[in-house]
C-alpha cells in the first residue's frame, strides 16, 4: 500500500479520529435506569446488563448516539465541503436508514431529496443507485450509508471521505473498505482522502499499511477451486451463496453459488488461499484451502443455520458526549504521522527546496519554477491544499504558506496582495489602456478567488467570459504581447 501512494498510484489520507463517552465505557443498563432514560423491550427480548461498543445497533439501538454521530460528521462536511462524495459504513440496514435520514435532513436545504441515501443488497434499486453516486459527472447522491455492499468489488475515484460507525475486527475488511477511497481522481483534483472513524476502526492501520505479507510470492496462475456450499443438517446445495478467495495480500475474487450450491474459480495461483463464505440465513464461514492443478475435484462446505436472534432493545434519552477528537494523523509516503509531525515534515521539507526566503519567491515568481516547485513538494507527500486546511490558514496565497512555514515571512491573503498591487504599484498599472485595465482587473479577480495557477492557465480567457476576455488578445497587441502581459503581472503580484 506504501507503495502505491508513493509511486502517485493511491491517494493519501488524512484521520479524523472521534471517541464517544459512551462507546469507552459501555452502557450499563441499571446506570441508565437510574438516569431516567426511556428503555424499549420486545417480548421476545431480555436486556443484559451490559453491552459494550461492538454490541450497539445490534443487540441495544441508542438513536441518540446515531445523533450525535450525524450531527458532528455533517458539521465536519459543511467545514470541509459538503458536496464531496462521503461512504459511511454502518452496522445494520437500519442503522444505515438512520443515518441516511439524518443526514438528509441536515442538507435539506440543498433543496434534493437524494443528498444522503441508503444502498444495500437487500434494496432492489441498490445497484441502479450505486451507479448514480460513482458516476462522476453525477453530484448527486453526495452521501451513501452502507453495510458491506461497498467493501468490495466497488471502484469511486471521487470518494473524499471514508466514515466508520460500525466496528471492524478485520485487517481484510478494514483493507478493503479504505480501498474505496484510495483511488486518485486527477479530473476532480483528487490526491488526499480524510478518514473518519467514530469506532476505533483506524486502530488496524499498521497492518494496512505496512503489517506481514501473508502469502508467497505470487505463482503462474494456472490452478482451480471448484466446490459446493450445502446445509449442514440437510444437505442441500445453498444457491445464490456469496464466495470470496484472498488469493493474495492484495487481490480478493468472487462469485457465487448456482442453483446447485456449485462454483468455480479458475486462473488462481499455487497454494493455499482463505476462502469466506456466506448466506443470509447461515453462519459464515472463513478457512484455508488448496488450489487444484485439475477442475475435476471438488470441495464441500457445509453451512450452519444461524441461530434465532432476539430483536434489540432501544435506550433513548441518554446524555451522549464527544469525549476526544484527535484530529488529523497523517499518511506521508507510507507513513502514519501525527499532525504536529506533519507540519514540522512540511517545514523541512520547505527549507531543504527553496533555501531562503529569496530562492522561494524567486521560483514562486515563474511559472515554470513554480511548477517544478509545486511538483516537488507533491513528491514528497506536501500538497498546499491539504496543508492549507491542516493549518486552516485556506484564504492566504499559497506562496505565503510557504514562506511562513518554511522561514516565519508575514502572512498575507490573496486579497491583501490585489490591495497591495493596487495601491502600491500605481507605476505598473499606470503603462495601462482603460481596456487593458479591465483586463488585468478580471485577472486579479480570478486569482483573489482561486490562487495564481488560475490566471496562467492556457485557456483562461476561453473558461471565463468576463468583460473584455472575449478581445483581450486583439487589446494587448497580440498572444504573445499578453502572454508576457500575465507574466508580468504574476511577477508583480509577488513583488513584495
Amino acid at each position: 500500500m506504501s507503495d502505491g501512494i508513493k509511486d502517485g498510484f493511491l491517494s493519501n489520507f488524512l484521520i479524523h479520529k472521534v471517541n464517544m463517552n459512551i462507546d469507552k465505557k459501555g452502557l450499563y443498563i441499571k446506570d441508565a435506569m437510574n438516569q431516567g432514560v426511556q428503555i424499549e423491550i420486545p417480548d421476545e427480548s431480555e436486556p443484559k446488563d451490559f453491552y459494550k461498543m461492538e454490541q450497539f445497533e445490534k443487540e441495544v439501538i441508542l438513536p441518540d448516539r446515531t445523533k450525535k454521530m450525524c450531527d458532528h460528521l455533517s458539521n465536519l462536511l459543511v467545514k470541509d465541503d459538503h458536496m464531496k462524495k462521503t461512504i459511511i459504513f454502518c452496522v445494520s440496514m437500519d442503522h444505515a436508514g438512520e443515518v441516511a435520514k439524518h443526514l438528509q435532513n441536515k442538507f435539506s436545504y440543498l433543496g434534493n431529496s437524494d443528498y444522503s441515501v441508503r444502498i444495500v443488497s437487500e434494496e432492489k434499486d441498490a445497484m441502479s443507485t450505486l451507479r448514480l453516486f460513482q458516476d462522476p459527472q453525477q453530484d448527486f447522491p453526495v452521501v451513501a450509508t452502507t453495510v458491506d455492499l461497498l467493501s468490495t468489488g466497488f471502484d469511486a475515484p471521487t470518494v473524499h471521505n471514508i466514515v466508520f460507525m460500525k466496528p471492524v475486527r478485520s485487517s481484510i475488511v478494514f483493507k478493503q473498505i479504505m480501498g474505496r477511497g484510495s483511488r486518485i481522481s486527477k479530473d476532480k483534483n483528487k490526491f488526499w482522502y480524510k478518514v473518519i472513524d467514530y469506532t476505533n476502526a483506524t486502530r488496524l492501520i499498521d497492518d494496512w499499511i505496512d503489517g506481514p505479507t501473508e502469502f508467497e510470492p505470487e505463482t503462474e496462475k494456472n490452478h482451480f477451486l471448484f466446490g459446493q456450499v450445502i446445509d449442514e443438517d440437510t444437505l442441500e446445495p445453498i444457491s445464490n451463496a456469496s464466495v470470496a478467495l484472498q488469493v493474495s495480500q492484495n487481490e480478493q475474487v468472487q462469485n457465487k453459488s448456482d442453483k446447485e450450491g456449485k462454483f468455480d474459480f479458475s486462473d488462481l495461483p499455487n497454494g493455499r488461499v482463505k476462502i469466506y463464505i456466506k448466506s443470509q440465513k447461515y453462519k459464515p464461514k472463513k478457512l484455508t484451502v488448496q488450489t487444484s492443478e485439475v477442475r475435476d475435484d471438488i470441495l464441500i462446505f457445509e453451512l450452519a443455520k444461524k441461530t434465532k436472534t432476539r430483536p434489540p432493545i432501544k435506550v433513548k434519552g441518554l446524555n451522549i458526549l464527544i469525549e476526544e477528537e484527535i484530529k488529523f494523523e497523517v499518511e506521508v509516503l507510507g507513513k502514519q504521522i501525527t499532525l504536529n509531525e506533519y507540519i514540522e515534515y512540511s517545514r523541512d521539507k520547505i527549507i531543504e527546496l527553496s533555501e531562503s526566503p529569496n530562492n522561494l519567491k524567486n521560483k514562486w515568481k515563474k511559472q515554470e519554477t513554480r511548477n517544478i516547485l509545486k511538483d516537488q513538494l507533491v513528491h514528497n507527500g506536501i500538497h498546499l491544499d491539504v496543508l492549507s486546511k491542516v493549518l486552516n490558514k485556506t484564504e492566504f496565497d499559497e506562496f505565503d504558506l510557504l514562506a511562513n512555514l518554511g522561514f516565519d515571512e508575514t502572512l498575507l491573503t490573496r486579497r491583501e496582495r490585489v490591495q497591495i498591487l493596487s495601491n502600491i504599484h500605481q507605476d505598473y498599472l499606470n503603462n495601462f489602456t482603460e481596456d487593458q485595465i479591465k483586463i488585468i482587473e478580471g485577472l486579479l479577480l480570478k486569482y483573489q478567488e482561486n490562487g495564481i495557477d488560475e490566471i496562467t492557465k492556457a485557456d483562461i480567457f476561453d473558461l471565463y467570459p468576463l468583460p473584455g476576455f472575449i478581445n483581450s488578445k486583439n487589446i494587448f497587441g497580440g498572444t504573445e504581447n499578453l502572454k508576457k502581459e500575465v507574466i508580468k503581472l504574476q511577477e508583480n503580484i509577488y513583488a513584495r
